[in-house]
Order: structure tokens, then sequence, then C-alpha cells
């Protein structure tokens, strides 16, 4: 679903670049880092470069099959538990606010059958 896949591959590998910063003795998470490094020589290409991001807040662009392009804007909160939450919305009164709103609309109707 991501219309700029090159990008949105090397946020998420910086990002669990820095993740495994924190996490260096967590041995499930090492296992995924090795397994991917193995089966994807993209991943293991981006991993090599050693860029370490921290993705607090961004915009990321989608190819929805249903509203087509969608933009919409992040925040992520750390959670006392080790989670973190993710915000995502749309550019007030924007196209991809309305296509929100449309995919809102599907989703009451779908809960309402």
């Amino acid at each position: 679903m991501y219309a700029d896949w090159p990008a949105e591959s090397e946020s998420n590998v910086t990002y669990l670049r820095f993740i495994s910063g924190s996490h260096r003795h967590d041995p499930q998470l090492a296992e995924l880092i090795g397994e991917l490094a193995s089966q994807s020589e993209e991943f293991a290409a981006l991993w090599c470069r050693q860029r370490v991001s921290n993705c607090i807040e961004g915009t990321k662009l989608f190819d929805h099959p249903v509203v087509g392009e969608l933009e919409l804007m992040y925040q992520s909160a750390d959670l006392q538990d080790g989670n973190i939450l993710k915000f995502y919305h749309a550019e007030p009164d924007s196209p991809h606010e309305a296509a929100l709103q449309m995919l809102m609309v599907d989703l009451d109707s779908v809960h309402h059958r």
C-alpha cells in the first residue's frame, strides 16, 4: 500500500536500527533482523548502510485500494509499557481528509449490517 516503497522501506529499516540499539539483548529482535538480512537483499543493503532514525513524526503516502492516493501525517508516542502508539491524520480540509471520511463511512456501514 505504500506509494513510495523505496523511501518507506529505508525509513522502516533506519527505525528498526534505532530500536535495536535500545533492545540489544532481545533475542527475538536479533533473530528477526538476521532472518530479514538473510532472506532480503534489499533489507541487507539498507541495514549495512547503518543509518539510524527515530521516526517520531512525518508523512506517509499510501496507495489505498478504495480511495487511491492518501497522504497522512503521523506522530508517535512512547507508552510506559514499552509499546509505541502512532497517530495518523490528514491535513484538515484536504482531499486526503475527505478520503479518510469516506473510509470511515464505509467502516461504519459494515458495522451496522
